[in-house]
């Protein structure tokens, strides 16, 4: 059996995304469902902290480029975040965990006097809530639904392939739904497969999936091994 691999994220995140699912064998196709909009906030001056807060790639790519924030500890939520940020520059990174949960405990705990978080206008867990004296959030990109799906990703699910979507988060899980109701897509007319980072990523009742997988770990590597795990059972089933 032939299908595709759809690759929802942003294309900064797109070369990673090869790398980690090109050795499931089917072809990837990419239709990102949301487009980071930086809001060109003024940066606070770097000289007044001693650490930066990074829950997203996104935002370690608007840091990269401004001087005088590389010598500041880098607190970075999962491995891919904590490899970025040392890509940018930030080589005192401190990989905090996996999530929010875990990057609340470890900064709780932390001695830094204060921290700059650069962060999107909607986050799934704000940690300055925690520590609003050390922590300062500055919202400094968004990210804005795409009004359309490509037309790869279309073709390929209207003309009956099997199409397995990595999902790392609740937002990009909705805006994808919104996008294949647009589109007339659903479950009783398309073979659509969802594995997700987490459970809450996908929402309560089915939506368009005709089946929902859930990695072990909250990691890309366990959904990499969860989506490889759920092509290779359509594979042998497909040999029966």
């Amino acid at each position: 059996m032939s299908g595709v691999i759809v690759n929802i994220r942003p294309e900064n995140y797109r070369e990673r995304f090869y790398q980690a699912f090109a050795s499931i064998g089917w072809r990837i196709v990419d239709s990102p469902v949301l487009v980071p909009e930086s809001l060109r906030e003024q940066l606070p001056e770097p000289g007044g902290y001693d650490a930066v807060i990074f829950t997203s790639q996104m935002a370690v790519d608007i840091l990269r480029d401004t001087r005088g924030w590389q010598d500041k500890i880098a607190y970075a939520v999962g491995p891919a975040t904590a490899d970025a940020a040392r890509g940018a520059g930030f080589l005192q990174t401190v990989q905090t965990g996996l999530d929010a949960k875990d990057l609340a405990a470890y900064l709780a705990a932390a001695s830094f006097k204060q921290a700059f978080y650069p962060s999107a206008v909607d986050v799934s867990a704000d940690v300055s809530l925690n520590d609003p004296v050390r922590i300062r959030r500055l919202a400094v990109y968004r990210m804005s639904p795409s009004r359309t799906l490509t037309d790869d990703f279309l073709e390929a699910v209207r003309g009956g392939s099997p199409a397995v979507v990595p999902l790392f988060s609740r937002r990009s899980a909705q805006a994808l739904e919104n996008l294949l109701k647009e589109a007339g897509i659903a479950a009783k007319n398309a073979r659509l497969f969802a594995v997700s980072i987490s459970a809450d990523v996908l929402a309560p009742d089915g939506g368009p999936w005709q089946l929902r997988a859930v990695a072990d770990m909250p990691t890309l590597e366990a959904v990499v091994a969860k989506t490889a795990a759920v092509v290779a059972n359509m594979n042998s089933e497909a040999l029966r």
